[in-house]
């Protein structure tokens, strides 16, 4: 098969390395073509901006199965589709976060009205709820090539054990990452941060902020402890009242799980259902109630060595088991392969 995944972004990767993963593990060709970079700076295989407007229609054209990332309308108008080619072939359509739980009444009836048959899938389980009645929803967790980034960024047992001769360390490092201060409620973990570091000696922050993707993951594998979401969001659907979202967890508690790092992130017990009913488990996440819950859990950890590498190592597990890479490979094969 030949595969195309396109979208003006790649949002938190999920382009370039499920491409990635498919080429490496099986026998299909696949793309990543990205129109937009940020400050992430995601590797990217094809940069629509080095190629003109038919270049990037032939692909589409070459291509059995192409997954568009979030919006499907605005590349059939400036690509100048042929809606008949585009249908004719196996479409699916990649919804991510706050595009789908903020903007979804607008962004799900644009996309049906150029796929009327795509399949969606969704970064995070909590997003199957948002899809509009009669969608074909699945979740299709955002991959990440484990051993690829361990072997990059990571220490290896050699290295942990000369550096457990020389002297073990005392400092515990609680690190956060954050694209949106209000969004990810960063001001909690500022909070907590400010009373832990000043009531215990041992303890340091360190802060990732409009880094790029590489010096992000090489920051986030110095980390002791990562904190994750602190938020939570209402969504009013049309006819119906607010409604109360966690955030469940994001990439940061993927990369923590990379590097065995326990992450704090507020998980609330329907989150740990929503887990429960499409994974079959909830992740080993530390959550917390309120800030002054959050500032305990956080005092207690830089306290406890052995329940941080506890915590740690089931998250790894957990993790590895859902986003390495054979793993979505698998899903994602099996998903496209039962599309008629």
């Amino acid at each position: 098969m030949r595969i195309v995944q396109i979208g003006f972004h790649d949002t938190a990767g999920s382009m370039f390395f499920l491409s990635h993963a498919i080429n490496k593990l099986t026998k299909h060709k696949a793309v990543s073509i990205r129109f937009l970079n940020d400050y992430l700076r995601w590797p990217t295989m094809i940069e629509a901006s080095a190629y003109n407007r038919s270049d990037i229609r032939k692909m589409l054209y070459k291509a059995d199965v192409i997954h568009f990332h979030i919006r499907v309308k605005p590349f059939f108008i400036t690509l100048r589709l042929d809606p008949e080619k585009i249908r004719a072939k196996k479409t699916l359509v990649y919804y991510h976060g706050s595009m789908l739980r903020l903007y979804g009444e607008k962004l799900q009836p644009q996309n049906l009205e150029c796929l009327p048959n795509h399949i969606a899938t969704v970064s995070t389980p909590d997003l199957l709820e948002f899809l509009d009645e009669g969608v074909e929803g699945h979740w299709l967790p955002v991959v990440r090539p484990f051993d690829d980034i361990l072997a990059r960024y990571g220490r290896s047992s050699a290295d942990l054990e000369a550096m457990r001769y020389f002297g073990s360390k005392k400092i515990v490092v609680f690190g956060h990452a954050t694209t949106s201060v209000q969004k990810k409620g960063s001001r909690a973990f500022f909070q907590a941060l400010t009373n832990v570091v000043r009531g215990n000696p041992k303890a340091r922050a360190s802060m990732i902020i409009n880094n790029p993707w590489d010096s992000a993951i090489r920051k986030t594998a110095s980390f002791d402890v990562s904190l994750g979401t602190a938020t939570m969001f209402k969504v009013q659907k049309k006819g119906e009242d607010a409604v109360t979202y966690g955030c469940g967890y994001g990439l940061t508690a993927v990369e923590a799980g990379i590097f065995s790092i326990p992450i704090i992130s507020l998980f609330t017990r329907s989150d740990e259902e929503r887990y429960e009913k499409v994974a079959g488990e909830a992740p080993p996440l530390v959550t917390f109630m309120n800030e002054e819950d959050l500032t305990e859990r956080m005092f207690y950890l830089a306290e406890n060595q052995k329940e941080r590498l506890r915590i740690g190592r089931a998250l790894h597990t957990y993790m590895r088991k859902f986003h390495d890479e054979q793993a979505v490979v698998t899903r994602y094969l099996k998903l496209i392969e039962g599309i008629e």
